[in-house]
């Protein structure tokens, strides 16, 4: 499959996931004091701390990434300051900003926090061809290696600078890069395993081998954070989750196999989970933890919660599985109960109907979107090129006096002609094992149980999961249909259908909620997609402008910038 038709395939997905994962996402937005946690905390970093690739159904973010975890059996006040793809010099480049963008507080939430934890310096590698970088470290050039450890090394020690001087009394979290591979890790691509075999040798291709090499790379990533520590050792807390994991995998090679995602790059629910726990040990040593056995119990309640929403009707012993969290002494007691209990075990859905005491437009109110001012990830020219065949009179925000939500993007009938004419040609051919493994790697992290195969059945369990449907792909569509048909048993993509209307559409829960910045002493009114819990907001908040008139939205996880309208009534 070529590229051209890949970035296609992988942009209409980033538009419709980045749209509308923010609502389960939870953020802290700092409202009035008088119900929030003692201790202020956040995350910084890259995805492994924004938590968005590993909790597992993408529903339970919030309730599974380390950062929900700890906020909420702690009590905090927290919120995630992530973005996920950072590398060390755009995390800079965030900390940097100047001013907070409406509702986020990205400036605020950095100088008022008590507790920061950050995760960084795995994409220095990442996105900069790691399997060119591990088959250096294996044939011992370490040039290419040496060059952006150096680089990384300045903008690492210029990170910590930069939240030390916004804010010097905070305690700061530092956690160290953990070892991804472990046999069938996707990490080492075939490719690789074929060029280290011819270059090098058999030998180079063997599992411990490979764990070696993998662990010789993450370290000397690590020695960044490792040096700068010994010379600075009052700049932070170092949290290593590389020699945790490493201790866990050596004890048990399945179990530190069960702390990654399929991905092979990423932490599973499981591993966030250890990473809490890790991190809890920490803050409890540095008196960050008002009670423990306080802490024990609300984890308690958390998972015993998920156990009876996600599993009840699962092949998961309930009954037993809640009598084991509940004998349970400690917080990595509980997380052995709960993960060994759900292993290779598929959750179902549950929607969110709103809280008590939610507060919502008084009458139905709707948003234009402007299409001009409409951006998502602006540096993909593919992506741009998209949003401009929306039809302006169709791509709206509307909000209900019943605190229901509906983002709707439709595209202009001209450009539904020209792709049903062009896409049956550019899906024709497609080899579909690269879409497979994406869907393995993601999608079915994001809505377990997803599959081409079973399209209707998947694209019913992406609704129920987030709110997200195909206009035109409807149940019951001729389109639809014959996509299914065409894709059941490992099949190809049809070749001939026709598209009436195609679009995008997410229906989930809001609520309205001010903001307030005690480092600026500004007020903002929001808007945010989600559930209302305690100490925190959901991840998309929305900006009102103009007594209302206006709203305006700004997600860094796809760069997506947009601007909306007060429709006539």
């Amino acid at each position: 499959m070529s590229k051209g038709k890949i970035v296609f395939i992988v942009s209409v997905i980033v538009i419709v996931v980045g749209l509308s994962v923010g609502t389960y996402y939870a953020a802290k937005a700092s409202p009035a004091k008088e119900d929030t946690g003692e201790y202020m905390y956040i995350v910084l970093g890259d995805s492994i701390a924004e938590g968005l690739m590993g909790p597992t159904p993408i529903s339970e973010v919030g309730n599974y990434g380390y950062y929900g975890v700890l906020g909420q059996r702690n009590e905090f006040e927290y919120y995630n300051q992530a973005v996920s793809g950072s590398t060390s010099k755009a995390c800079l480049e965030f900390l940097r900003r100047e001013k907070d963008t409406g509702v986020n507080l990205e400036y605020s939430r950095l100088r008022e926090a008590d507790i920061i934890q950050l995760s960084i310096l795995g994409n220095d590698f990442l996105q900069n061809r790691l399997d060119d970088l591990f088959f250096d470290i294996a044939s011992g050039d370490m040039t290419r290696i040496n060059s952006i450890v150096e680089s990384s090394t300045v903008t690492f020690a210029d990170i910590i600078e930069t939240i030390k001087e916004a804010n010097p009394e905070a305690l700061l979290l530092v956690q160290t890069v953990y070892n991804p591979y472990y046999e069938g890790s996707k990490i080492i691509i075939p490719s690789l395993i074929e060029r280290l075999s011819t270059n090098l040798g058999p030998e180079y291709v063997e599992i411990p081998r490979l764990r070696g090499l993998a662990n010789e790379l993450i370290t000397r990533l690590n020695s960044i954070i490792y040096d700068y520590h010994e010379a600075n050792p009052d700049d932070f807390v170092l949290v290593d989750v590389y020699t945790r994991f490493n201790d866990i995998y050596e004890q048990d090679n399945l179990l530190g196999k069960r702390l990654m995602l399929v991905d092979g790059v990423h932490p599973s629910s499981h591993g966030h989970a250890e990473i809490a726990d890790y991190t809890q040990e920490i803050l409890e040593e540095k008196g960050f933890v008002k009670s423990p056995e306080s802490a024990v119990q609300k984890y308690k309640e958390l998972r015993i919660g998920q156990i009876k929403k996600l599993y009840a009707n699962s092949t998961v012993n309930v009954d037993e599985t809640i009598e084991n969290i509940s004998s349970a002494k400690t917080c990595g007691e509980v997380t052995s109960a709960y993960f060994d209990a759900i292993y290779e075990v598929t959750p179902t859905y549950a929607a969110f109907s709103g809280a008590k005491g939610d507060k919502y437009f008084k009458k139905d109110t709707k948003y234009m979107i402007d299409i001009e001012n409409f951006s998502v990830l602006p540096n993909v020219p593919i992506v741009s090129g998209i949003l401009g065949f929306l039809d302006e009179e169709e791509t709206y925000i509307e909000f209900d006096k019943k605190g229901n939500c509906t983002i709707q993007l439709l595209f202009k009938d001209d450009i539904i002609s020209m792709l049903s004419a062009i896409l049956p040609g550019l899906l024709g051919g497609i080899d579909r094992e690269p879409i497979d493994d994406f869907i393995d790697s993601y999608l079915n992290s994001f809505f377990p149980g997803f599959h081409l195969d079973h399209l209707i059945e998947s694209l019913d369990l992406a609704k129920a999961a987030m709110g997200i449907e195909f206009i035109g792909l409807e149940k019951d569509s001729e389109t639809l249909q014959a996509f299914d048909e065409a894709l059941r048993d490992g099949g190809d993509f049809p070749t001939e259908f026709t598209l009436d209307k195609f679009g995008i559409k997410y229906t989930g829960r809001y609520f309205l909620k001010d903001v307030y910045s005690e480092t600026t002493g500004a007020t903002y009114n929001g808007i945010f997609l989600g559930e209302n819990k305690k100490n925190t907001t959901p991840y998309v908040g929305m900006t009102l402008l103009k007594h209302g008139e206006e709203l305006s939205v700004y997600v860094d996880l796809i760069s997506l910038s947009m601007r909306a309208k007060k429709a006539a009534s």
